[in-house]
């Protein structure tokens, strides 16, 4: 694993750590009235899944990502309806807009960089692809990308507190909405065979908070914000470490953390 996405992974899992989930209702008792007053919800989520490799240069399958971050949306959509919230449009934002944009990733494209080896593979960073209707707006795009970031270290507060999101209240204007719902979905996948063919690496980073192995990583956040105020008045957040990582175990995760949501 490449040091810079040790730092990307450990930005996603250190604040989502097992413990977190406990008692979502008594940390936003004002939840069930605020969401009376929501109005109208946009669905926002990125998706960045890297695939480890051997050396200093890991991989992003761009496929795989979208495939996943657009169904762990249409979930979140359908499960927000379900339980009564006017959904009035989901955009699946970006692939890695939370990575810094000096680290090259090997990238594949389309289904026959897929059967190419490792090493003929083409080069990029960071941001991998940008939705259409936000790349044009070039403002957006910069309060979006702030928003996620303020979203990701926003620390876990104790009941009574609140964290504000000041430039989520541009975005709900120019969207038209009241509300946001934002889901950032993780993961760093070690396969099988590099799991046997080397030795675990301990890297401690933040401080001992989370400590990075030779194993594989999943992580997912959940926030609902009141565009009005830029508060944010819901969250979630779940982490597992895992074998092998299957599509499947994103779509579980989002399923679960939802059905805690009044």
């Amino acid at each position: 694993m490449s040091r810079r996405s040790c730092i990307l992974v450990a930005s996603l899992l250190c604040f989502a750590m097992p413990g977190c989930r406990s008692s979502r209702l008594s940390r936003y008792p004002d939840f069930p009235e605020q969401k009376k007053n929501l109005g109208s919800l946009t669905v926002l989520s990125d998706c960045m899944i890297v695939q480890s490799l051997r050396g200093d240069t890991d991989k992003i399958d761009l496929m795989e990502n979208e495939d996943v971050g657009v169904r762990v949306l249409q979930i979140c959509a359908d499960m927000l309806r379900e339980k009564g919230y006017t959904v009035n449009n989901t955009i699946f934002s970006s692939i890695g807009l939370l990575m810094k944009q000096n680290q090259l990733y090997k990238v594949i494209r389309t289904a026959d960089e897929r059967r190419l080896d490792d090493g003929k593979l083409p080069l990029a960073s960071a941001p991998f692809y940008v939705n259409k209707a936000i790349i044009r707006d070039s403002t957006f795009l910069v309060r979006l990308a702030y928003v996620y970031n303020a979203l990701l270290n926003a620390r876990q507060e104790e009941q009574g507190s609140k964290t504000i999101v000041r430039e989520a209240i541009s975005i709900g204007k120019t969207i038209g909405n009241g509300a946001l719902a934002v889901v950032l979905t993780g993961g760093y996948n070690v396969p099988v065979s590099k799991k046997l063919g080397e030795p675990a690496r301990n890297t401690s980073l933040t401080q001992n908070v989370v400590t990075m192995q030779s194993i594989s990583h999943l992580s997912m956040v959940f926030f609902i914000i009141d565009t009005k105020t830029g508060e944010v008045i819901w969250d979630d957040r779940q982490f597992k470490n895992e074998g092998v990582v299957m599509p499947e175990k994103y779509f579980s995760m989002i399923k679960d953390m939802l059905q805690d949501l009044p």
